[in-house]
């Protein structure tokens, strides 16, 4: 039997899912997309009956104007900005809520495995800044979604990807010579950027680790935000905010996901914005309940409704170049991914700062991060590169005055993983006295500012009288924190478990 590992891009408008499919004609293994929804894709979105009954994608959509207090959209922004967890559907948590998502992704998947077949672990994208936290809640829905049979096979067999850096080792298959690239991926959710030197040359019949240069990540910038500027700066102004909340029966604009007619208006909108790539007018008409419209929207007034994002989409581009060290000029290929990043304003923007013959759509942008996910999964060595951290981590110590609480940084954001993984980095700890009478010596791990869990240090015999390291490395695969300790006794490092504070246990 032939264990696989897929690739789920898990967006926040769309999630896809790949696997390699082994070619008997050519010999080799590509990416292909499961059928998840009629097509490829399959959207983001979640509608429950009651607790134990639920519908996905558009079945979500279309159940969302009877349930539209139990109409969740855009889930993967939601666990990004923390909204999810305060959704509240009887007993149901936002790990209840993903692992329900997944579970019905795998029921649509596990017909479609070649036969034979049997998934072994999964390669998931994650956006450029996504938290430990969010990590630990991917793995435990995964869990509970019955992808893996218990936490510690997950932990082993999740691979996590930066979503640009999937998408470029997609591309990367078409690339016949080392190129510096820049990955623009920009989604419902999330904007990310990767500059990276592609390494496509073999020495030795060796293929070299791509580098990653810079990355940068805004988390809350997207697609989405796209939708809301047409909402509030061509609708509302057209048809006019308090007939607009009269007709709802909302008194906040916030509170348009809550009935039927605000869903089926935010769901024109997103089909208007996509008209508007392709067109140079669209119209938003529809009538339903209390909400009857018929509103033009030219592409002019859309990309004018956009212009603030647009302005800050060219200041994350220089940003990223910045700390890379790097121009325009420098740059060989753009290479762009993710649904929003096909909006003509966008292309735009991109060619007055690189120029025209740069600039590379992706394949099919929809499903270009899920395939690339696939190839990573499918043979990790192959596809190397050595990534950089995205976050500090460090523990909380008191000052050098023995007074307030400060966090001391042992591993800093943008040093690359693999040196951190070769040099050895430690704090130092020396047992107090009282510290000496206690089983466990308690370290509490911060992420940033976040405290993200503890390290429980067993005391032995052979620490009682001496100081001692924590190391902290970096899981290449998961890109997750791992702590060890030096034994004195065995002339080792020792694995310490963090205990994260985020999540339920599931037992």
């Amino acid at each position: 039997m032939d264990n696989i590992t897929i690739g789920i891009d898990f967006g926040t408008t769309n999630t896809s899912v790949a696997y390699m499919k082994y070619n008997n004609a050519w010999s080799i293994f590509s990416p292909e997309c499961f059928d998840l929804d009629r097509s490829n894709t399959i959207r983001s979105s979640i509608t429950y009956k009651d607790e134990n009954n639920f519908w996905i994608g558009q079945d979500a959509l279309k159940h969302s104007y009877l349930y539209p207090d139990r109409f969740i959209d855009s889930l993967k922004r939601q666990v990004v900005n923390d909204t999810l967890r305060n959704k509240e559907f009887g007993n149901k948590t936002e790990l209840d809520i993903l692992s329900d998502f997944f579970s019905e992704i795998m029921k649509r998947v596990e017909f479609q495995i070649p036969y034979g077949s049997v998934i072994d672990g999964v390669a998931i994208g994650v956006p450029i800044g996504f938290k430990d936290r969010d990590k630990e809640l991917y793995i435990r829905s995964m869990v509970k979604a019955g992808i893996y049979d218990d936490y510690k096979s997950a932990t082993k067999k999740t691979i996590f990807v930066s979503e640009p850096i999937a998408a470029i080792l997609n591309y990367n298959m078409s690339l016949k010579d080392d190129k510096r690239v820049l990955v623009f991926d920009f989604g419902g959710g999330t904007l990310d950027l990767v500059a990276m030197d592609m390494k496509n040359i073999r020495n030795s019949n060796e293929i070299l680790a791509h580098d990653v240069i810079s990355k940068i990540g805004k988390l809350d910038l997207g697609g989405n935000d796209f939708d809301r500027a047409i909402l509030e700066n061509i609708v509302i102004e057209k048809y006019g905010i308090r007939r607009l909340k009269k007709n709802l029966g909302i008194s906040r604009v916030d509170d348009i996901l809550t009935v039927q007619e605000g869903i089926e208006l935010m769901n024109q909108i997103r089909e208007a914005k996509e008209d508007l790539s392709r067109y140079e007018s669209t119209t938003i008409a529809f009538e339903k309940g209390n909400l009857e419209m018929n509103l033009k929207i030219t592409r002019e007034e859309y990309e004018l409704a956009i212009n603030s994002y647009l302005v800050e989409i060219r200041k994350v581009v220089y940003d990223c170049l910045s700390e890379a060290g790097l121009g325009p000029n420098d740059i060989e290929i753009v290479v762009l991914s993710g649904g929003s990043s096909l909006t003509p304003a966008v292309q735009k923007l991109l060619r007055e700062i690189f120029g025209n013959n740069k600039i590379q759509v992706n394949g099919d942008a929809m499903t270009c991060i899920a395939r690339g996910l696939a190839l990573r999964g499918h043979d990790p060595d192959v596809n190397k590169y050595n990534d950089i951290l995205e976050h500090n981590y460090g523990v909380k110590m008191k000052d050098e005055y023995n007074k307030d609480d400060i966090v001391e940084v042992v591993l800093g954001k943008g040093k690359k993983i693999n040196d951190i993984n070769t040099e050895e980095c430690y704090t130092k700890f020396e047992l107090t006295r009282e510290v000496k009478d206690r089983n466990v010596f308690r370290v509490k791990i911060y992420e940033d500012n976040e405290e993200i869990g503890q390290a429980h240090i067993p005391l032995t015999e052979d620490m009682i009288n001496s100081n001692f390291k924590l190391y902290f490395t970096i899981d290449e695969n998961s890109e997750r924190l791992e702590l060890h300790i030096y034994d004195l006794a065995w002339d080792r490092k020792v694995d310490i478990p963090m205990e994260y504070k985020f999540v339920e246990i599931i037992k």
